[in-house]
């Protein structure tokens, strides 16, 4: 037994660290309000990288944030704390934006941090991971449905965000 204890030790600790990357989103989604948000559009071409789609939101361009009132500039590296509401079509929206959190949030709204690449807030819902099987057809509802998709996402109190779903038109696909 004295012998095997380093390869059941490497083998335990291999297990933990697969097991971490799971587990680091199970707090939000356990105790994070569901949002639906908006896709921005995206280049066509580098919509499928590998086995993951990347994505882009309406609330991660900075010229859209830059009509908000308050909003500061924002240089690359900032942290960037978005509060958004829901919208009559169930499409949560940015309502304000700021680098600090917001003393004065409602509770009709959400808080999500993300922050400044020096071209978008990324919030680190970007990347989608394709169900096996599914690639051609996600690809394709990507590129005749784009006005037409929506990300579900859960938000906790400390502005954490965890992927939950992608709708493409009429389909969805849990991740």
């Amino acid at each position: 037994m004295r012998k095997h204890w380093p390869f059941i030790l490497a083998v335990v600790l291999q297990v933990l660290i697969v097991a971490a990357v799971p587990a680091t989103r199970l707090p939000v989604l356990l105790s994070g309000r569901t949002v639906l948000l908006k896709t921005a559009p995206v280049d066509p071409y580098d919509i499928l990288s590998g086995y993951h789609v990347v994505l882009s939101y309406e609330i991660s361009a900075p010229d859209r944030l830059d009509r908000l009132p308050g909003t500061p500039y924002f240089q690359r590296g900032d942290r960037a704390c978005v509060v958004l509401k829901e919208g009559p079509d169930g499409v949560w929206g940015a309502v304000r934006a700021s680098g600090e959190w917001p003393k004065d949030v409602k509770p009709d709204e959400v808080v999500i941090k993300g922050r400044y690449d020096g071209r978008r807030i990324v919030y680190g819902i970007e990347h989608y991971f394709i169900p096996e099987g599914k690639g051609a057809e996600i690809e394709q509802g990507l590129r005749t449905e784009r006005a037409r998709t929506r990300v579900e996402v859960k938000v906790d109190g400390f502005g954490h965000a965890a992927l939950v779903r992608l709708h493409v038109g009429d389909k969805t696909y849990d991740y």
